[in-house]
């Protein structure tokens, strides 16, 4: 008899009709549950961040982080776009740049790209970019050239990723791609101080997403309070990056040159889509004349073999300085065949081949040197490939400009690059950038509408009409050589093996900047010819109105800082030369006011504070200063440099005024303790600190505070010079000379350095000497306070060969007419005439002076001016073989 399935059957294959109905209820239910359990897990947490993203955009909170930011039917630099990448406090701000949101018709607008190379340091008013536009000034005159320069010191590729596609809202014709040297050591390069690096790009541009939204500016600000931290960052510059070294053979490089390649890619692509054309162009550097700055050796080698490689190279080294060229070339081959990592081995290699006229030999050596260094300030050899296969492979979109072959062809020396073009290791010279923009300017005149090029060949304008119309003056020479006089005193450029050579080369430059003679006159009638050229350049208002400033052409000033606003209305240093202008015609409140607005635009940073304090102490307004400093105190509490800077201008407000004298120096030694308990490191509170402790008397302790200030900080002239003075009094002679030849050394334009310098040789019977100091002060500063210290010694030296009445009078008399008719000044205007041997004159100036010293109260100046007359009536010249009486000492 056969048996019917039962239910439990049924069930086992599948088909029982309650099963069926339950799971035909529960489906929907399941479903249910999933979009509930994603909606509390991931949709509700985004609604309350979202609702707490737009909750802090109304109240105010954060800063906007896009390159350009709108204002009033203009596109402007957003100066607070770099703190996504950089602690706030050393963001670099890009250059102004003020376009209008409607791209005029006949505009032809240029974006240009890159790190500070491209920016134009160490003056961004004489950049490539400057020099390009000069060309088609001049060539194409009808047309409006509109170039905005959106490089930033210290950006990589991954800073100008967002800054390209925000400056597309431009509606650019052109941009310019010219970048590589920030690879390694800027944002998440493995090389950075910055932003950490990453082996992702996604996660990366992810991470800088965050970090621009209003939240995440909240979540950095409070991580960033709870990490704590004494004192305020400071831009170091290149010192920043010594410890992070990064060898040729780095993993980490293969992911950085592949984030390099995508980054310009999509540079490219962006720009492409958006209808402009681009120039991708190879970056040039410096290979001859900048020796490696970090050279290591490679792994595996042996004790055994290490010591033959070091006698080998130490041999090479000896031979190839003493220009053996040959001898020089066996030892260090045979350190190669042990060990070929080493960057400076090949880079004393490339100088033989240099003496031996193998130029061949000395570019592949060079370009080694540069691709082996460890500190990767430089583009590399895979840098440019990539450069170039982007272009390749974008064929079309853009437009390869090979920069860097450009550059060997027009190097002196070996196809390698050096200082005919280059101010340091990147940064192109004044012939350097009018070679770069002439490399360019082919393909941007064929990127023009064919309408305005007229199938006409164009020749590019030459050097020196491009300098003509950029205002390129001696006094913008002597400028440049001091920045970069400061920028290559401290390391890594100590490091260098050819460091001496080089500073010895920039020494002689500077000297013969300042032995050349050019009137004033000349040097204004130059921007205001090329300011009437180009009126539209606001670049140019702004050189001519700080060339006027000097001369108190107040007038001039104005109306070039009027057409300088009017064109780029959100420059900071149009509102710094405007409250510069109203504090030397003494209204103060218009000072206030313009000052205010700097220090807005610049975000009230460290160094707008101190641009700020010093213009006011500088211009007499010593107890403006001091309250600008206190104001700075007040916003950055508890931070060394704000309390140093207060310290600084307390003891100089009490100077001047006299008033509470000894309570303003107990306040500033107060203020400076703390700064040196809250960052022990900082050598400016240092200094000082040792500054206070000097003028009250405590020499021993000021010597020691100036000793760390200088191991702290070597390159300081002021610290060399303090310790000086002060071991000076503490009865060490020579050791006071060797400290004031150091500062010498490191600034021989610190004018205050010299002066001290040349009163110690007085003092020390050297006035021949002294007095070759004090001229070359004047030959550097004209309007340094040396004239009247010059003319006593050249007035009342006891040696024929330094005596010198009529320069004495000359001298003096400017002295007088500057000091406004000191006491001081006239004892010095009475030797001069003694000196010539005009000896009524001599005593009616001295009787002068001692009236006013007992006026004043100044007692010991009035017992010397009476000596001094006596000399007079009796025919007697003043003749002083050794100094005792000098100031400051």
């Amino acid at each position: 008899m056969g048996r019917s399935p039962d239910s439990s059957d049924a069930r086992k294959d599948g088909n029982d009709p309650r099963r069926s109905e339950e799971a035909n209820a529960a489906g929907p239910s399941r479903l249910k549950r999933g979009v509930f359990v994603l909606i509390a897990t991931i949709g509700i947490p985004l609604l309350l961040l979202g609702l707490t993203e737009a909750g802090l955009r109304i109240a105010g909170y954060g800063y906007r982080p896009g390159f350009l930011v709108r204002s009033e039917g203009s596109y402007q630099s957003n100066p607070r776009f770099g703190w996504r990448f950089f602690p706030r406090d050393i963001s670099r701000a890009p250059l102004p740049i003020h376009l209008s949101r409607e791209k005029p018709s006949q505009a032809f607008r240029i974006v240009i790209v890159g790190g500070s190379a491209a920016r134009g340091y160490p003056e961004p008013a004489f950049s490539f970019s400057r020099y390009l536009q000069a060309m088609l000034w001049e060539s194409f005159p009808d047309v409006q050239f509109e170039v905005a320069n959106a490089a930033m010191t210290a950006a990589n590729s991954h800073m100008m990723v967002p800054a390209a596609r925000d400056c597309l809202k431009l509606e650019p014709d052109l941009l310019i791609v010219y970048m590589g040297n920030n690879e390694v050591v800027g944002p998440y390069g493995p090389g950075t101080v910055f932003a950490g690096p990453s082996a992702s790009l996604p996660a990366i541009r992810m991470g800088l997403w965050v970090r621009g939204t209003r939240l995440g500016q909240l979540l950095g600000r409070v991580v960033g309070a709870l990490a704590g931290g004494k004192g305020s960052p400071e831009w170091a510059g290149m010192e920043m990056f010594l410890e992070n070294q990064v060898l040729a053979d780095d993993p980490r490089l293969v992911e950085t040159y592949d984030h390099f390649r995508s980054n310009v890619r999509d540079i490219c692509g962006m720009a492409a889509a958006s209808g402009a054309k681009v120039l991708v162009c190879t970056v040039p550097v410096n290979l001859r004349q900048c020796a490696p700055f970090a050279s290591v050796n490679g792994e595996g080698l042996g004790l055994d073999d290490s010591a033959r490689w070091l006698e080998a190279y130490v041999e090479g080294a000896a031979r190839e300085q003493a220009g053996q060229y040959e001898g020089a070339l066996a030892s260090l081959t045979e350190a190669m065949a042990l060990d070929d990592r080493n960057a400076d081995l090949h880079f004393r290699l490339g100088r033989c081949y240099v003496g031996l006229d193998r130029p061949a030999d000395a570019y592949t050596h060079f370009r080694q040197a540069r691709d082996l260094d460890a500190l990767r300030f430089r583009a590399d050899t895979t840098i440019n490939d990539t450069l170039r296969q982007v272009a390749g492979e974008l064929d079309g979109p853009a437009t390869l400009v090979d920069v860097e072959k450009a550059f060997e062809a027009a190097a002196e020396v070996a196809n390698s690059p050096g200082e005919e073009l280059f101010f340091d290791h990147v940064h192109p010279n004044y012939r350097g950038n009018y070679e770069l923009a002439l490399s360019v300017f082919p393909a941007v005149v064929a990127a023009l509408p064919a309408q305005v090029r007229d199938d006409r060949q164009v020749e590019a304008p030459t050097f020196e009409r491009c300098n003509e119309r950029l205002a390129m003056t001696h006094l913008e020479r002597l400028r440049t050589a001091g920045s970069l006089w400061q920028l290559t005193q401290r390391p890594p450029f100590t490091n260098q093996l050819n460091y001496r050579d080089v500073r010895k080369r920039m020494l002689a430059r500077r000297e013969a900047l300042w032995a050349e003679e050019v009137p004033a006159a000349e040097i204004v009638a130059a921007y205001q010819s090329a300011s009437a050229s180009s009126p539209e350049d606001a670049t140019l208002h702004v050189l001519a109105a700080t060339i006027q400033s000097k001369r108190r052409n107040f007038p001039a000033v104005a109306a070039h800082l009027a057409e300088a606003r009017r064109l780029t209305p959100n420059d900071p240093q149009i509102d710094f030369l405007e409250a510069t202008m109203h504090l030397h015609q003494g209204d103060l409140p218009e000072a206030d006011r313009a000052v205010g607005a700097y220090l807005d635009r610049v975000d009230h940073s460290l160094t707008g504070y101190i641009a700020v304090i010093n213009m006011f102490g500088s211009g007499g307004s010593p107890a403006k200063a001091e309250g600008y400093a206190r104001r700075l105190a007040r916003r950055r509490p508890g931070q060394a440099p704000a309390l140093t800077l207060l310290a600084k201008t307390i003891v100089y407000n009490r100077q001047v005024g006299a008033a509470a004298y000894r309570q303003g120096l107990a306040e500033a030694e107060d203020l400076l303790t703390k700064a040196t308990e809250i960052q022990p490191e900082y050598p400016s509170a240092w200094l000082q600190l040792g500054e206070v402790q000097r003028i009250t008397g405590r020499t021993a302790e000021a010597a020691t505070s100036f000793r760390r200030a200088v191991e702290l900080d070597p390159s300081s002239p002021a610290a060399y010079v303090g310790m000086g003075t002060a071991l000076f009094r503490l009865g060490r002679p020579d050791q006071a000379r060797t400290c004031l030849a150091r500062a010498i050394a490191i600034a021989p334009d610190d004018v205050p350095a010299t002066t001290k310098y040349a009163e110690l040789l007085c003092m020390e019977g050297n006035p021949g000497q002294a007095v070759a100091l004090l001229r070359r002060a004047l030959r550097i500063d004209p309007d340094a306070p040396v004239t009247g210290l010059l003319a006593w010694v050249l007035a009342t030296s006891a040696d024929p060969n330094v005596r010198n009445g009529a320069e004495a009078v000359r001298l003096a008399e400017i002295a007088v007419a500057k000091s406004g008719a000191r006491p001081s000044a006239m004892l010095v205007l009475a030797a001069a005439y003694a000196a010539e041997g005009q000896f009524p004159k001599a005593d009616a100036a001295a009787e002068q002076a001692l009236a006013k010293a007992r006026r004043l109260g100044e007692t010991a100046l009035a017992e010397r001016l009476v000596a001094h007359r006596v000399s007079y009536a009796e025919g007697q010249a003043l003749s002083i073989a050794r100094y005792d009486r000098l100031e400051g000492w």
